[in-house]
């Protein structure tokens, strides 16, 4: 088992190809983690990779002692970088939201032959249950609906995304730009689908309008 364990030590000693391989996957796991809100794997993950660092020699603790200055000086740097994406991400988070709305509504008004993107005074009491059954049971939409309308994200009920994006930004960033590419890609492709598909559909399902009546009002007598 010791001769295992030396091995799997050497094979993974710090500057092999096994060494950043692992590194890379561990630093995209925990950029995974940060983007999907995941605190408590974020944290852990953040602890074994700080200490997998340490006892390979790369993380020289004594040197913070040594440059106090030095060393307060890029602190004070990362939580301003920190501080900065977060703003900027925020800024994404909430404009994916409206954007996923803003798909919801389109398709409500397209289904009721209604141009633009703005519902008519006609059907917003029936856009208002269209929008609540969608947030409660439908498409994951982070919208919350009152009375009124849609209540704007407020950032008291994401502090734990906000903390990750500032304390990890490194691996937020990393894991925001693996993810968002390949969803705005996933979209992209929808979009330019969603029309063919919509017909296929029509097609597939045309024999049926002839088992009911043309004039939905209308009723058997």
């Amino acid at each position: 088992m010791g001769e295992l364990f030396a091995g799997l030590l050497a094979f993974f000693a710090f500057g092999t190809v096994a060494f950043w391989i692992l590194f890379a996957a561990a630093w995209i796991l925990m950029g995974v983690f940060v983007e999907n809100d995941w605190p408590g794997y974020t944290t852990i993950s953040f602890v074994v990779i700080t200490l997998v660092l340490y006892y390979a020699g790369v993380l020289q603790f004594s040197w913070i002692i040594q440059n106090p200055l030095q060393a307060s000086f890029y602190f004070l740097s990362y939580f301003v970088i920190g501080a900065v994406w977060a703003v900027g991400k925020w800024w994404r988070f909430v404009t994916r939201i409206f954007e996923r709305y803003d798909d919801i509504r389109r398709e409500f008004l397209k289904l009721r032959g209604v141009e633009g993107n703005k519902v008519p005074d006609a059907f917003k009491k029936e856009w208002l249950d269209h929008i609540r059954r969608e947030t409660d049971y439908g498409r994951e939409v982070k919208l919350k609906i009152g009375n009124n309308g849609v209540v704007h994200p407020s950032p008291n009920e994401h502090k734990s995304e906000i903390y990750l994006w500032i304390l990890f930004w490194p691996w937020s960033v990393v894991g925001y730009f693996l993810d968002e590419p390949l969803k705005k890609l996933v979209r992209w492709i929808y979009r330019r689908i969603s029309t063919l598909l919509e017909k296929i559909s029509l097609n597939v399902f045309k024999s049926t309008k002839d088992d009911f009546f043309e004039n939905p009002t209308r009723s058997d007598r």
